[in-house]
């Protein structure tokens, strides 16, 4: 059922139309002006599919645009963490110099 869904009626209609134009013609039953007519509806139709396409893309660039600067908006509200000792030199240290000192030999 998706299937159908996704599909282009638009461009299934218009094919179903300049196929039954042509076989018209070829039977003889339409005339010349007919398969004008037609020839031009399909055309309006393929003109209308190219700017509804070129709608989706402008409104898909804004949206883009308007996420990038949000983005770049958060890059530089960010701070960089406070930097931490991972190798634990600094806390062995203190702990060693804590402990009490062994007491000399004599």
């Amino acid at each position: 059922m998706r299937k159908l869904l996704r599909l282009d009626w638009d461009i299934i209609a218009g094919i179903v139309a300049a196929v039954a134009a042509i076989v018209l013609h070829l039977l003889h039953v339409a005339e010349s002006a007919v398969l004008l007519t037609i020839i031009l509806v399909l055309l309006a139709l393929l003109l209308l599919r190219s700017l509804r396409g070129e709608h989706r893309i402008d409104v898909l660039t804004d949206a883009a645009s308007k996420v990038e600067g949000l983005l770049r908006e958060l890059q530089t509200s960010l701070s960089p963490p406070p930097t931490l000792s991972l190798s634990g030199r600094a806390s062995y240290a203190r702990k060693v110099s804590a402990l009490p000192k062994p007491p000399e030999a004599k």
